[in-house]
């Protein structure tokens, strides 16, 4: 049964996005935030770990999709990546949220939804978007 199985294609990534970025502008929604997880490797086809490490990307309702990653595993990323060519590091002594917030167009975007699912601890969701918001306001 398996053995007919193909590996899910570029296109297809693309396709996923593009259809998500369609339904975003629909609804008002200015981006995704994907942290490492099955919503990254969905979209992206990059399987990432989760950790106190912020890796993800960000999928913007217009224009390209955009990667966040410490620098010292942007090569790692780069391998993993599937399209896109945007990878954003950040240093030990730096926020990856300010990347993130960067990304998104700084201060216009504060109206930040935690978007906690039920299924998941919520704590980190709000990691995520408290970080976002405070330096998105900065």
């Amino acid at each position: 049964m398996t053995d007919q199985a193909l590996p899910i294609s570029v296109a297809e990534r693309q396709a996923r996005v593009a259809k998500a970025q369609r339904l975003m502008q629909e609804s008002g929604i200015d981006a995704l935030l994907l942290e490492a997880g099955s919503a990254l490797v969905y979209f992206t086809g990059v399987r990432w770990w989760r950790s106190e490490r912020f890796t993800g990307a960000i999928i913007p309702a217009e224009g390209d999709i955009a990667f966040v990653t410490p620098y010292f595993e942007e090569p790692s990323v780069r391998e993993s990546m599937t399209f896109g060519d945007d990878v954003r590091t950040w240093h030990e002594h730096e926020s990856p949220f300010a990347l993130v917030a960067g990304i998104l167009g700084g201060p216009r975007h504060q109206r930040w939804q935690a978007g906690d699912r039920r299924d998941r601890p919520p704590l980190h969701r709000r990691w995520h978007s408290t970080g976002c918001a405070r330096n998105a306001n900065s």
